[in-house]
Protein backbone atom coordinates (compact mmCIF):
# COMPACT_ATOMS: atom_id res chain seq x y z
CA UNK A 1 0.00 0.00 0.00
CA UNK A 2 1.65 3.33 -0.77
CA UNK A 3 2.07 5.71 2.24
CA UNK A 4 -0.84 8.95 2.44
CA UNK A 5 0.04 12.56 2.57
CA UNK A 6 -2.77 14.79 3.75
CA UNK A 7 -2.13 18.67 3.60
CA UNK A 8 -3.93 21.23 5.44
CA UNK A 9 -2.81 24.89 6.26
CA UNK A 10 -3.05 27.68 9.20
CA UNK A 11 -2.24 31.10 8.93
CA UNK A 12 0.01 32.80 11.94
CA UNK A 13 1.90 35.34 12.14
CA UNK A 14 5.75 35.41 11.86
CA UNK A 15 8.13 37.64 9.72
CA UNK A 16 8.83 38.65 6.20
CA UNK A 17 9.70 36.52 3.03
CA UNK A 18 12.58 34.06 2.06
CA UNK A 19 13.66 33.33 -1.01
CA UNK A 20 11.56 30.69 -2.79
CA UNK A 21 12.86 25.86 -4.68
CA UNK A 22 12.58 23.03 -7.75
CA UNK A 23 12.37 19.21 -9.33
CA UNK A 24 12.49 21.16 -13.31
CA UNK A 25 11.15 18.13 -15.20
CA UNK A 26 8.57 18.76 -17.56
CA UNK A 27 5.41 15.81 -18.11
CA UNK A 28 3.93 16.08 -21.74
CA UNK A 29 0.95 14.05 -22.86
CA UNK A 30 0.44 14.79 -27.18
CA UNK A 31 -0.28 12.87 -30.29
CA UNK A 32 3.20 12.23 -31.74
CA UNK A 33 4.26 10.84 -35.33
CA UNK A 34 5.41 7.13 -33.77
CA UNK A 35 6.57 5.50 -30.72
CA UNK A 36 5.32 3.48 -27.89
CA UNK A 37 1.81 4.04 -26.76
CA UNK A 38 2.02 1.97 -23.34
CA UNK A 39 4.62 3.79 -21.64
CA UNK A 40 6.06 7.16 -20.51
CA UNK A 41 9.82 7.73 -22.50
CA UNK A 42 12.72 9.96 -20.60
CA UNK A 43 13.81 12.57 -23.25
CA UNK A 44 16.87 14.96 -22.82
CA UNK A 45 16.04 17.22 -26.31
CA UNK A 46 14.31 17.32 -29.36
CA UNK A 47 16.78 14.86 -31.23
CA UNK A 48 16.14 12.25 -28.48
CA UNK A 49 12.05 12.66 -29.14
CA UNK A 50 12.64 12.27 -33.09
CA UNK A 51 14.67 9.19 -32.29
CA UNK A 52 11.35 7.66 -30.64
CA UNK A 53 8.16 9.72 -31.67
CA UNK A 54 9.31 10.83 -35.09
CA UNK A 55 8.99 14.45 -36.93
CA UNK A 56 6.90 16.94 -36.83
CA UNK A 57 4.29 15.14 -38.99
CA UNK A 58 1.43 13.56 -36.76
CA UNK A 59 1.97 15.57 -33.86
CA UNK A 60 2.77 18.92 -34.78
CA UNK A 61 1.47 20.56 -31.45
CA UNK A 62 3.82 18.11 -29.28
CA UNK A 63 6.71 18.61 -31.34
CA UNK A 64 6.13 22.06 -30.94
CA UNK A 65 5.96 21.80 -27.32
CA UNK A 66 9.12 20.39 -26.99
CA UNK A 67 11.00 21.94 -29.37
CA UNK A 68 10.00 25.30 -27.63
CA UNK A 69 10.34 24.11 -23.91
CA UNK A 70 14.06 22.64 -24.49
CA UNK A 71 15.49 25.81 -26.33
CA UNK A 72 14.28 28.01 -23.60
CA UNK A 73 15.93 25.60 -20.76
CA UNK A 74 14.06 22.18 -20.01
CA UNK A 75 16.79 19.61 -19.57
CA UNK A 76 14.68 16.61 -18.56
CA UNK A 77 10.86 15.32 -19.80
CA UNK A 78 8.85 12.48 -19.99
CA UNK A 79 6.82 11.91 -23.04
CA UNK A 80 3.45 9.73 -23.87
CA UNK A 81 1.62 9.10 -26.90
CA UNK A 82 -1.51 10.24 -26.59
CA UNK A 83 -3.10 7.11 -28.73
CA UNK A 84 -6.68 5.73 -28.42
CA UNK A 85 -7.21 2.44 -26.63
CA UNK A 86 -7.11 0.28 -29.64
CA UNK A 87 -4.35 1.44 -31.91
CA UNK A 88 -2.89 -0.51 -34.58
CA UNK A 89 0.58 -0.90 -36.31
CA UNK A 90 0.36 -1.23 -40.45
CA UNK A 91 1.56 -4.27 -41.80
CA UNK A 92 1.82 -6.49 -45.27
CA UNK A 93 2.22 -10.22 -46.27
CA UNK A 94 5.25 -10.51 -47.88
CA UNK A 95 4.82 -14.08 -48.93
CA UNK A 96 5.41 -16.06 -46.23
CA UNK A 97 6.16 -13.48 -44.11
CA UNK A 98 4.61 -10.82 -42.14
CA UNK A 99 6.04 -6.96 -42.07
CA UNK A 100 4.76 -4.72 -39.23
CA UNK A 101 5.56 -1.38 -38.41
CA UNK A 102 7.44 -0.93 -35.23
CA UNK A 103 4.75 1.21 -33.09
CA UNK A 104 0.98 1.91 -34.09
CA UNK A 105 -0.21 4.98 -36.61
CA UNK A 106 -0.84 5.98 -40.03
CA UNK A 107 2.57 6.43 -40.13
CA UNK A 108 3.32 2.95 -40.87
CA UNK A 109 1.42 3.29 -44.09
CA UNK A 110 3.47 4.98 -46.25
CA UNK A 111 6.06 1.96 -45.54
CA UNK A 112 7.04 -0.13 -48.61
CA UNK A 113 8.01 -3.40 -48.42
CA UNK A 114 9.37 -6.23 -51.44
CA UNK A 115 10.91 -9.16 -51.51
CA UNK A 116 14.52 -9.55 -54.12
CA UNK A 117 14.23 -13.37 -54.64
CA UNK A 118 17.64 -14.25 -56.58
CA UNK A 119 19.44 -11.80 -53.38
CA UNK A 120 17.25 -13.45 -50.81
CA UNK A 121 16.45 -9.55 -49.70
CA UNK A 122 13.73 -7.87 -47.89
CA UNK A 123 13.88 -3.94 -49.26
CA UNK A 124 12.14 -1.47 -46.89
CA UNK A 125 10.95 1.76 -48.29
CA UNK A 126 14.16 1.55 -50.74
CA UNK A 127 16.50 0.60 -48.09
CA UNK A 128 17.80 -3.75 -48.67
CA UNK A 129 18.25 -6.20 -45.29
CA UNK A 130 19.84 -9.25 -47.01
CA UNK A 131 19.55 -12.24 -44.96
CA UNK A 132 19.65 -16.29 -45.04
CA UNK A 133 16.97 -17.11 -42.90
CA UNK A 134 13.89 -15.66 -40.62
CA UNK A 135 16.24 -15.21 -37.50
CA UNK A 136 18.99 -13.29 -38.90
CA UNK A 137 16.51 -11.15 -41.28
CA UNK A 138 14.91 -10.27 -37.51
CA UNK A 139 18.15 -9.32 -35.92
CA UNK A 140 19.56 -7.22 -38.85
CA UNK A 141 16.51 -5.52 -38.76
CA UNK A 142 16.71 -4.79 -34.96
CA UNK A 143 20.39 -3.90 -35.40
CA UNK A 144 19.73 -1.23 -37.60
CA UNK A 145 16.87 0.67 -36.20
CA UNK A 146 14.76 -0.38 -39.47
CA UNK A 147 11.19 1.16 -39.18
CA UNK A 148 9.80 -2.59 -39.15
CA UNK A 149 9.71 -5.73 -37.82
CA UNK A 150 8.80 -9.30 -39.08
CA UNK A 151 7.54 -12.47 -38.07
CA UNK A 152 6.99 -15.86 -39.99
CA UNK A 153 8.76 -19.49 -40.00
CA UNK A 154 10.51 -18.86 -43.75
CA UNK A 155 11.96 -16.54 -45.77
CA UNK A 156 10.06 -16.19 -49.03
CA UNK A 157 10.94 -18.51 -52.03
CA UNK A 158 10.05 -16.30 -55.00
CA UNK A 159 10.00 -12.50 -55.61
CA UNK A 160 7.13 -10.01 -54.36
CA UNK A 161 6.60 -6.64 -55.69
CA UNK A 162 6.89 -3.74 -53.92
CA UNK A 163 3.77 -2.30 -51.81
CA UNK A 164 2.63 -0.34 -49.08
CA UNK A 165 1.92 -1.81 -45.70
CA UNK A 166 -1.57 -0.58 -44.38
CA UNK A 167 -4.17 -0.63 -41.66
CA UNK A 168 -2.02 1.47 -39.58
CA UNK A 169 -3.73 4.13 -36.66
CA UNK A 170 -3.21 5.38 -33.35
CA UNK A 171 -7.01 5.37 -32.51
CA UNK A 172 -6.07 9.22 -31.44
CA UNK A 173 -10.09 10.31 -31.85
CA UNK A 174 -10.99 7.69 -28.93
CA UNK A 175 -7.74 8.71 -26.22
CA UNK A 176 -8.93 8.98 -22.74
CA UNK A 177 -6.43 11.90 -21.57
CA UNK A 178 -6.83 10.40 -17.81
CA UNK A 179 -5.76 7.15 -18.54
CA UNK A 180 -2.76 8.04 -20.66
CA UNK A 181 -1.73 10.47 -17.84
CA UNK A 182 -2.00 7.76 -15.15
CA UNK A 183 1.50 6.36 -17.09
CA UNK A 184 3.31 9.30 -15.83
CA UNK A 185 3.19 7.47 -12.38
CA UNK A 186 4.36 8.78 -9.27
CA UNK A 187 7.13 7.29 -8.85
CA UNK A 188 8.91 9.58 -11.62
CA UNK A 189 8.77 12.33 -8.74
CA UNK A 190 7.13 15.45 -9.16
CA UNK A 191 6.94 18.16 -12.00
CA UNK A 192 4.69 20.35 -14.71
CA UNK A 193 2.68 18.58 -16.30
CA UNK A 194 1.15 19.54 -20.29
CA UNK A 195 -1.16 17.76 -22.26
CA UNK A 196 -0.58 19.20 -25.81
CA UNK A 197 -3.05 20.53 -28.22
CA UNK A 198 -6.02 20.49 -25.92
CA UNK A 199 -7.38 23.69 -24.26
CA UNK A 200 -9.08 23.88 -20.41
CA UNK A 201 -12.13 22.12 -21.69
CA UNK A 202 -10.35 19.24 -22.98
CA UNK A 203 -8.21 18.30 -20.19
CA UNK A 204 -8.33 20.80 -17.50
CA UNK A 205 -10.16 18.19 -15.17
CA UNK A 206 -7.79 15.10 -16.06
CA UNK A 207 -5.03 17.53 -15.46
CA UNK A 208 -5.94 18.58 -12.03
CA UNK A 209 -6.59 15.34 -10.51
CA UNK A 210 -3.96 13.84 -11.70
CA UNK A 211 -1.63 16.44 -10.77
CA UNK A 212 -3.54 16.60 -7.18
CA UNK A 213 -2.79 13.08 -6.97
CA UNK A 214 0.50 12.72 -7.58
CA UNK A 215 1.72 16.19 -5.82
CA UNK A 216 2.36 17.89 -9.77
CA UNK A 217 2.14 21.26 -11.69
CA UNK A 218 -0.49 21.10 -14.18
CA UNK A 219 -0.01 23.88 -17.03
CA UNK A 220 -2.00 24.99 -19.91
CA UNK A 221 -2.60 26.92 -22.54
CA UNK A 222 -5.20 29.44 -23.53
CA UNK A 223 -7.12 28.73 -27.02
CA UNK A 224 -4.59 29.45 -29.59
CA UNK A 225 -5.32 33.61 -30.76
CA UNK A 226 -7.79 33.89 -27.93
CA UNK A 227 -8.40 37.60 -27.25
CA UNK A 228 -7.66 37.99 -23.01
CA UNK A 229 -11.14 38.51 -22.46
CA UNK A 230 -11.73 34.98 -24.10
CA UNK A 231 -8.73 33.92 -21.70
CA UNK A 232 -10.47 35.32 -19.10
CA UNK A 233 -13.72 33.24 -19.58
CA UNK A 234 -11.76 30.15 -19.88
CA UNK A 235 -9.69 30.75 -16.79
CA UNK A 236 -13.19 31.30 -15.45
CA UNK A 237 -13.64 27.53 -15.97
CA UNK A 238 -10.59 26.37 -14.17
CA UNK A 239 -10.37 26.25 -10.48
CA UNK A 240 -8.10 23.43 -8.64
CA UNK A 241 -5.31 25.14 -7.49
CA UNK A 242 -2.82 22.76 -9.20
CA UNK A 243 -3.37 24.24 -12.86
CA UNK A 244 -1.80 27.27 -14.28
CA UNK A 245 -3.36 29.11 -17.35
CA UNK A 246 -0.74 30.68 -19.97
CA UNK A 247 -1.65 33.11 -22.58
CA UNK A 248 -1.13 34.35 -25.45
CA UNK A 249 1.03 32.64 -27.14
CA UNK A 250 4.32 33.03 -28.28
CA UNK A 251 6.53 34.05 -31.33
CA UNK A 252 9.74 32.95 -33.29
CA UNK A 253 9.61 35.00 -36.25
CA UNK A 254 6.10 34.02 -38.26
CA UNK A 255 5.52 30.53 -36.30
CA UNK A 256 3.37 30.98 -33.29
CA UNK A 257 4.23 28.45 -30.32
CA UNK A 258 2.02 27.35 -27.05
CA UNK A 259 3.07 29.49 -24.31
CA UNK A 260 3.19 25.87 -22.42
CA UNK A 261 6.61 25.42 -24.19
CA UNK A 262 7.90 28.76 -22.46
CA UNK A 263 6.67 28.12 -19.60
CA UNK A 264 8.57 24.58 -19.07
CA UNK A 265 11.63 26.33 -20.12
CA UNK A 266 11.42 29.09 -17.70
CA UNK A 267 10.12 27.12 -14.68
CA UNK A 268 13.30 24.29 -15.11
CA UNK A 269 16.05 26.97 -15.59
CA UNK A 270 14.49 28.29 -12.04
CA UNK A 271 14.40 25.04 -9.98
CA UNK A 272 18.24 24.17 -11.31
CA UNK A 273 19.18 27.01 -8.53
CA UNK A 274 17.91 24.19 -5.81
CA UNK A 275 15.17 26.26 -4.26
CA UNK A 276 11.32 24.67 -5.18
CA UNK A 277 10.30 28.36 -4.62
CA UNK A 278 12.60 29.84 -6.68
CA UNK A 279 10.01 32.08 -9.04
CA UNK A 280 10.54 31.43 -13.03
CA UNK A 281 9.17 35.21 -13.56
CA UNK A 282 12.80 36.60 -12.28
CA UNK A 283 14.57 38.01 -15.51
CA UNK A 284 17.45 35.20 -15.44
CA UNK A 285 14.43 32.50 -15.98
CA UNK A 286 11.75 34.54 -17.75
CA UNK A 287 13.48 36.07 -20.32
CA UNK A 288 13.05 33.75 -22.69
CA UNK A 289 16.19 32.86 -25.58
CA UNK A 290 14.34 32.05 -28.75
CA UNK A 291 11.21 33.82 -28.49
CA UNK A 292 10.87 36.71 -30.19
CA UNK A 293 7.80 37.96 -29.64
CA UNK A 294 3.94 37.39 -28.41
CA UNK A 295 0.85 36.65 -30.67
CA UNK A 296 -0.79 39.89 -28.15
CA UNK A 297 0.43 43.01 -26.78
CA UNK A 298 -1.78 44.03 -23.50
CA UNK A 299 -1.03 47.32 -21.69
CA UNK A 300 0.06 47.33 -17.91
CA UNK A 301 -3.46 47.93 -16.81
CA UNK A 302 -4.46 44.45 -18.75
CA UNK A 303 -2.09 43.18 -17.18
CA UNK A 304 -2.83 43.74 -13.76
CA UNK A 305 -6.22 42.57 -14.59
CA UNK A 306 -5.42 39.66 -15.84
CA UNK A 307 -2.54 38.43 -13.15
CA UNK A 308 -5.38 39.49 -10.52
CA UNK A 309 -7.42 36.98 -11.84
CA UNK A 310 -4.51 34.31 -12.04
CA UNK A 311 -3.89 34.37 -15.86
CA UNK A 312 -0.17 33.20 -16.02
CA UNK A 313 0.83 36.23 -19.01
CA UNK A 314 3.75 36.32 -21.21
CA UNK A 315 4.38 39.95 -22.74
CA UNK A 316 7.04 41.82 -24.67
CA UNK A 317 8.41 43.90 -22.78
CA UNK A 318 11.82 46.40 -24.37
CA UNK A 319 12.76 44.00 -26.94
CA UNK A 320 12.19 41.19 -25.41
CA UNK A 321 9.32 38.09 -24.15
CA UNK A 322 9.13 37.90 -20.88
CA UNK A 323 6.88 35.53 -18.46
CA UNK A 324 4.79 38.77 -16.76
CA UNK A 325 3.05 36.27 -14.31
CA UNK A 326 3.18 33.13 -12.47
CA UNK A 327 -0.42 32.32 -10.82
CA UNK A 328 -2.08 29.54 -10.11
CA UNK A 329 -6.03 29.51 -10.81
CA UNK A 330 -6.62 29.35 -7.86
CA UNK A 331 -5.13 29.90 -3.99
CA UNK A 332 -4.31 26.77 -2.31
CA UNK A 333 -6.22 26.59 1.34
CA UNK A 334 -7.83 29.58 0.21
CA UNK A 335 -4.62 32.18 1.33
CA UNK A 336 -4.50 34.05 -1.80
CA UNK A 337 -0.81 35.49 -0.51
CA UNK A 338 -0.10 31.78 -1.78
CA UNK A 339 -1.62 31.83 -5.09
CA UNK A 340 2.15 32.60 -6.99
CA UNK A 341 3.10 29.27 -8.74
CA UNK A 342 6.13 29.13 -7.04
CA UNK A 343 4.43 27.84 -3.47
CA UNK A 344 2.87 25.14 -5.40
CA UNK A 345 5.95 23.99 -6.85
CA UNK A 346 7.21 24.33 -3.18
CA UNK A 347 4.45 22.10 -1.37
CA UNK A 348 4.95 19.79 -4.42
CA UNK A 349 8.23 18.71 -3.58
CA UNK A 350 7.90 18.89 0.08
CA UNK A 351 5.00 16.89 -0.75
CA UNK A 352 6.96 14.36 -3.22
CA UNK A 353 9.71 14.30 -1.28
CA UNK A 354 8.22 13.02 2.31
CA UNK A 355 6.49 10.64 0.31
CA UNK A 356 9.48 8.75 -1.19
CA UNK A 357 10.76 8.32 2.66
CA UNK A 358 7.73 7.24 3.91
CA UNK A 359 7.38 4.49 1.08
CA UNK A 360 10.87 3.29 2.60
CA UNK A 361 9.43 2.86 5.60
CA UNK A 362 7.00 0.39 4.41
CA UNK A 363 7.84 -3.04 5.35
CA UNK A 364 9.99 -2.00 8.26
CA UNK A 365 10.28 -3.14 11.95
CA UNK A 366 9.02 -1.11 14.00
CA UNK A 367 10.91 -1.63 17.20
CA UNK A 368 10.17 -1.20 20.63
CA UNK A 369 13.00 1.19 21.92
CA UNK A 370 11.43 3.93 18.80
CA UNK A 371 14.81 3.58 16.46
CA UNK A 372 12.58 3.31 13.41
CA UNK A 373 11.13 6.18 14.73
CA UNK A 374 13.67 7.96 15.35
CA UNK A 375 15.58 7.95 11.57
CA UNK A 376 12.04 8.31 9.96
CA UNK A 377 12.21 11.68 11.58
CA UNK A 378 16.09 12.04 10.89
CA UNK A 379 15.75 11.29 7.45
CA UNK A 380 12.26 13.52 7.26
CA UNK A 381 14.25 16.49 8.80
CA UNK A 382 17.37 15.82 6.66
CA UNK A 383 15.56 16.05 3.77
CA UNK A 384 13.47 19.68 4.71
CA UNK A 385 16.78 20.88 5.82
CA UNK A 386 18.18 20.55 2.21
CA UNK A 387 15.20 22.61 0.73
CA UNK A 388 15.37 24.81 3.46
CA UNK A 389 16.34 28.10 1.23
CA UNK A 390 13.26 27.74 0.41
CA UNK A 391 11.46 28.46 3.86
CA UNK A 392 11.22 31.44 5.94
CA UNK A 393 13.16 30.95 9.25
CA UNK A 394 11.35 32.66 12.44
CA UNK A 395 13.77 33.79 15.41
CA UNK A 396 13.78 30.31 16.71
CA UNK A 397 12.75 28.15 14.32
CA UNK A 398 14.36 27.36 11.22
CA UNK A 399 11.06 27.64 9.00
CA UNK A 400 10.06 23.59 9.47
CA UNK A 401 9.23 21.28 11.81
CA UNK A 402 8.98 17.56 11.87
CA UNK A 403 7.78 15.10 14.82
CA UNK A 404 7.72 11.62 14.45
CA UNK A 405 7.61 11.17 18.20
CA UNK A 406 5.43 9.14 20.69
CA UNK A 407 2.43 11.80 21.27
CA UNK A 408 2.08 11.67 16.95
CA UNK A 409 2.36 7.76 16.87
CA UNK A 410 0.52 5.62 19.52
CA UNK A 411 1.35 1.92 20.71
CA UNK A 412 -1.97 0.48 19.38
CA UNK A 413 -1.28 2.66 16.03
CA UNK A 414 2.82 0.81 16.21
CA UNK A 415 1.39 -2.76 16.82
CA UNK A 416 -0.94 -1.77 13.16
CA UNK A 417 2.22 -1.45 11.33
CA UNK A 418 1.24 2.53 10.97
CA UNK A 419 3.72 5.09 11.65
CA UNK A 420 3.22 8.31 10.96
CA UNK A 421 4.73 12.27 11.18
CA UNK A 422 3.71 15.41 11.32
CA UNK A 423 5.84 17.78 9.11
CA UNK A 424 5.36 21.85 8.88
CA UNK A 425 6.26 24.82 7.07
CA UNK A 426 6.37 28.34 6.65
CA UNK A 427 6.23 29.03 2.70
CA UNK A 428 6.24 32.80 2.91
CA UNK A 429 7.07 35.58 5.08
CA UNK A 430 3.17 36.20 5.97
CA UNK A 431 3.48 33.14 8.28
CA UNK A 432 1.42 30.50 5.58
CA UNK A 433 2.45 27.50 7.69
CA UNK A 434 1.96 24.11 5.93
CA UNK A 435 1.16 21.09 7.36
CA UNK A 436 1.50 17.69 6.32
CA UNK A 437 0.75 14.74 7.69
CA UNK A 438 2.98 11.69 6.34
CA UNK A 439 1.90 8.25 7.06
CA UNK A 440 3.78 4.65 6.11
CA UNK A 441 1.32 2.13 6.20
CA UNK A 442 2.24 -1.95 6.07
CA UNK A 443 5.34 -1.49 8.17
CA UNK A 444 5.81 -4.68 10.71
CA UNK A 445 4.19 -4.52 13.77
CA UNK A 446 6.41 -3.75 17.27
CA UNK A 447 8.85 -5.98 18.66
Amino acid sequence: MNARVTTTTEVVASPAAGLSIPAGQAFILGATQKGPVDRAVKITGLADFMATFGDRAGGTDTYDMVELAFKEGLAQAYIVRLAGPAPVSATKAVDSLTVTATSPGAWGNSITAEWVNSTKTLVISGVSYPCADVATLQAVLSLNSAPVMVTGSAIPTSDVASGSLSGGTDDASNAVIATKLALFNSSLGDGAVAVAGKTAAQAGAALATHCAANNRHGIIGAVKDSALSAALVELATLSDPTLNLVWPNGLAGSKSYSPVGAVLGARARAMATGNPQQSPIAPAYGTMRFLTGVATEITDAEWKTANAAGLTVLRGVTGQVRLAGWRNVAAPGGVKTLQGANYRDLINRVQAGCQAIADSFEGATIDGKGLALSAYQSQLSAFMDSISVAFTAGPDDPGYVVDAGPGVNTPQQIANGVITANVGFRAAGTAEWFFLKITATDAAGAL
